[in-house]
């Protein structure tokens, strides 16, 4: 580890220990008032809450007897919630409890074995040496979850991708750190709630999971990503203080492919999270008879796995005789299903399409019984990723970026051909931080046969026009336009606008024509720029500019105001 990753780890545990005091008094504050009112099975799981934090915490700063203390006073709040009461005994019992939390708060003795426990990571063997305070380490915040990393995508991941579900704000700082240190992209999800969400939007390498969380134990998160097709083989390794046996046999018959108690040896847990990557990158590029230096077609030779959807695999490939780098999509399902046909007609679209931000098709073929297609591949990630790295995008490069992206879709609707799922996940950023407009594997063709049956609905929810929802035989270039819109609001303010509702309300919403506007999220948003993207989101398509053409001259037309 890096001296500034020291100095780093230093400052937080120097910033934990000043926020001791106030946590303390919190619990204290919690527990007199349950005192006073036992029956209150809420409050008391609160209470547990905050030991539990505390328990899992102190010992990674350097505070192990107060961390030993949470433990035991969180044991006996677990005894008395399980038994629904608690005797004269017992009461006695949390009382001493907590007076021995508290002895062990005012304490500072301990905390001098910090800089040894940063020696630790650090992979010289240099002297202890005084380390000059610095600020805590920074998380920015997007949504309910924060990343803290260089920016990767779908196609330019760079940088395995780890999500971290932890609600405690110091071991999220910390472990955010190692990982990143490590080379690692960390996400962090601070509830289970979100957790599924992000899962399943993100796809990660790896998934450290904590037990106790708000909202969705982490329990239930394990069982439900095992239940999800797209998820059910991301590496899972528990995080967590506790040390119950029964806890342990529940997380791995839930599908736990490891299972770590805190404080965590951090080199031990980047050697085990090394390992189960680099296992599920193996099966990942089996699935397709794939793997790291195969040799496809005589012309690619695989590096690494990219990406994976619905139809395929996408891989970074070197092309053997032009040793350049490309991305190489692989189809993975049926031979003779729509979804072979509709992977071949996104190779045919993409051939016939022509123009500076939109990806080009180099090359297409059948070998081994593998049918695959090459393109360029963009190592800058996605835009959705870059949004989740860095916020909004400036005013002015988001008009920039929308009217390119408008003036490469006028190219797909000149020939007659409908995106459907224009979304910040189907635009990658290439290597010259261009914006691409990618994923044509939804588009429908208005001059030829639907290959989607008659009322399925195709897209991606938050950014479906009404008319996608209510009746997707009436789709035309104006739902299009409405997902520009879309796009427009999410680089002006960070999300979606309907990016906090539950999915089963989200197509009421649109439905309605009742989105937020843009200023309500971000009030620096001139007037006339929220006007424009509201006007691309409006209910009616004829109230709408009714060509990308005519959204890519007024996204140019505000840049000269």
């Amino acid at each position: 580890m890096t001296g500034s990753f020291e100095k780093k780890f230093q400052a937080l545990c120097e910033h934990y220990e000043r926020q001791i005091p106030q946590k303390i008094k919190d619990i204290e504050v919690q527990f007199e008032a349950l005192i006073a009112t036992p029956s209150d099975k809420d409050g008391w799981s609160m209470l547990r809450n905050m030991v539990h934090q505390i328990a899992g915490s102190a010992p990674t700063f350097g505070f192990r007897a107060l961390g030993q203390s949470a433990k035991n006073f969180e044991a006996v709040i677990t005894n008395r919630i399980q038994l629904g009461h608690h005797t004269d005994d017992d009461q006695e019992r949390l009382h001493a409890l907590f007076q021995d939390l508290k002895s062990n708060a005012s304490l500072d003795s301990e905390h001098t074995q910090n800089k040894r426990w940063t020696q630790s990571y650090s992979s010289t063997n240099a002297p202890d040496t005084k380390v000059t305070p610095a600020a805590p380490f920074p998380v920015q915040t997007r949504k309910n979850h924060t990343e803290i990393s260089v920016a990767s995508g779908a196609q330019g991941a760079e940088h395995p991708t780890i999500l971290l579900v932890e609600d405690d704000p110091f071991l999220m700082q910390m472990m955010t750190m190692s990982l990143s240190e490590d080379g690692y992209a960390c996400h962090v999800a601070e509830d289970g709630e979100t957790a599924l969400q992000l899962a399943k939007k993100l796809r990660p390498e790896l998934i450290l999971l904590d037990l106790m969380l708000p909202k969705v134990d982490g329990f239930s998160v394990c069982n439900q990503l095992r239940k999800t097709p797209s998820l059910h083989d991301v590496p899972i390794i528990i995080l967590t203080s506790s040390v119950s046996e029964s806890d342990i046999i529940k997380a791995y018959e839930l599908g736990a492919d490891d299972y770590l108690t805190k404080p965590v040896n951090t080199r031990v847990l980047l050697a085990k999270i090394k390992r189960l990557v680099h296992k599920n990158a193996e099966t990942h590029t089996s699935a397709s008879g794939l793997h790291v230096g195969s040799i496809l077609d005589n012309r690619y030779e695989i590096q690494k796995v990219l990406g994976e959807g619905a139809m395929g695999i996408v891989y970074l490939a070197n092309h053997i005789g032009l040793h350049i780098p490309l991305a190489v999509k692989v189809f993975k399902g049926k031979k003779d299903s729509t979804a072979m046909e509709r992977f071949q007609r996104e190779i045919q679209t993409l051939a016939r399409l022509s123009h500076p931000n939109l990806i080009s098709v180099h090359d297409s073929g059948h070998a081994h019984d593998l049918h695959y297609y090459s393109m360029d591949y963009a190592p800058g990630g996605t835009l959705w990723k870059r949004l989740e790295t860095s916020g909004p995008l400036p005013i002015q490069q988001a008009l920039e970026w929308l009217a390119k992206i408008a003036d490469a879709l006028q190219i797909a609707h000149d020939h007659e051909i409908l995106h459907r799922d224009i979304e910040a996940e189907n635009i990658i950023i290439s290597k010259d931080g261009e914006p691409m407009l990618t994923d044509f594997g939804v588009i429908l063709d208005l001059k030829e046969n639907r290959l989607t049956q008659e009322g399925y609905i195709v897209g991606t929810p938050q950014y479906m026009a009404p008319e996608q929802i209510i009746d997707p035989k009436k789709v035309d270039k104006r739902s299009d336009i409405y997902s520009l819109g879309v796009l427009l609001f999410e680089m002006l303010v960070g999300h979606t606008p309907l990016y906090d509702i539950p999915a089963n309300s989200v197509f009421f919403i649109i439905m309605c024509g009742t989105l937020p506007k843009v200023r309500q999220f971000a009030p620096d948003i001139p007037e006339e720029i929220e006007a424009f993207c509201m006007e691309c989101l409006s209910l009616d398509p004829e109230d709408r500019p009714q060509s990308a053409k005519e959204v890519a001259e007024q996204a140019l037309a505000l840049l000269q105001t």
